[in-house]
């Protein structure tokens, strides 16, 4: 039954200054009027769900059509009602899912009764809450131009400790272009290089390693190098090309072993822009005769030395590609 109690209090310094409270208080018979039996699996596993059931006996001869049944305990708070026939037993089933992070360890569950406010029946059971090793693995990679990003994540959805190792092949190659967050450990497994983490991830903690394989550096220096000698030979290339030809022309029977030879000299504009005022310079041995004959252009200056003769030809003006013959005999 419920009782009523009032509390009178009272200041010490004033004694006029008081206050009346009333403390409500449950008078329960010698034994429960609705008995508990309450079975729980012997390990409760965080993330999983869980049966627990109870069983309930009406030791009285007086029907109940809507107990409140509490279940307690500092995990978890779940309210449900119950009707009960005179002496009647019926089992009930809660299905209880607990935080997948709750720390394993001994807890208590109390369950409760109640008929309009007033407590018909309460019991206590321990439970055991186990370990929950629970990892969540994730890896993905993006390919991007000439750069690999691999994403490698493990989470830990458990309520305990984990501690893991990764591992990821390295080639001799990748060496140069491979960077790691966080810095890895090289090691050598079978003969093959890895790079190896070793962590431990705390229960709602996660771990994130991210590998990139960059060979944009490698390739934007190909690409200056390459530009470098296209540079090169563009300025060593001659501007102007030149050549020469020697044909025989005729034979003298007056004269022995006389030849006549005709010389064709080509002068090509090998550039892209209009050539000025370009002089082409032949020379000729002493041993040489040089005939009058020289087809369509004439030499501008004919020199003669200790050494031979020199023969140079001016040419006012050479477009980009064009070619000039010129032309003499000996």
């Amino acid at each position: 039954k419920n009782y009523i109690t009032e509390v009178e209090i009272r200041s010490v310094n004033n004694p006029n200054d008081k206050t009346t409270i009333g403390l409500s208080t449950y008078l329960l018979s010698p034994r429960n009027v609705v008995d508990m039996d309450i079975k729980i699996p012997d390990i409760l596993i965080p993330g999983r769900e869980e049966i627990l059931s109870a069983t309930f006996t009406n030791n009285i001869d007086t029907a109940f059509d809507n107990l409140n049944v509490f279940y307690t305990s500092s995990l978890f708070n779940i309210e449900g009602s119950l009707s009960l026939k005179g002496f009647e037993k019926k089992e009930v089933s809660v299905p209880v899912t607990l935080d997948p992070l709750t720390t394993a360890d001994r807890y208590s569950l109390s369950v409760r009764v109640f008929d309009q406010g007033k407590i018909k029946g309460s019991k206590s059971s321990p439970f055991v809450v186990g370990l929950n090793p629970n990892l969540r693995e994730v890896e993905g990679i993006q390919n991007r131009f000439l750069q690999i990003h691999i994403q490698i994540i493990r989470e830990n959805e458990g309520n305990t400790v984990v501690s893991k190792t990764v591992h990821y092949p390295l080639h001799f190659f990748q060496y140069f272009f491979i960077t790691t967050d966080p810095p890895a450990e090289i090691i050598t497994i079978n003969g093959q290089k890895m790079y190896q983490w070793v962590f431990d991830i705390p229960p709602g903690d996660i771990y994130r390693i991210e590998i990139i394989t960059d060979y944009r550096p490698l390739f934007f220096m190909l690409v200056g190098l390459l530009f470098l000698i296209g540079l090169f030979f563009y300025f060593k290339r001659k501007e102007i090309k030149i050549i020469k030809q020697v044909f025989k022309v005729h034979v003298s029977h007056e004269k022995e072993g006389a030849t006549e030879l005709k010389i064709l000299l080509h002068v090509i504009n090998k550039t892209r822009k209009e050539m000025y005022h370009v002089k082409v310079v032949d020379l000729l041995p002493r041993t040489l005769h040089l005939e009058t004959d020289f087809g369509t252009l004439k030499p501008a200056k004919i020199e003669e030395g200790t050494t031979g003769m020199r023969l140079l030809w001016e040419l006012e003006k050479l477009d980009s590609g064009d070619e000039r013959v010129l032309t003499y005999k000996i």
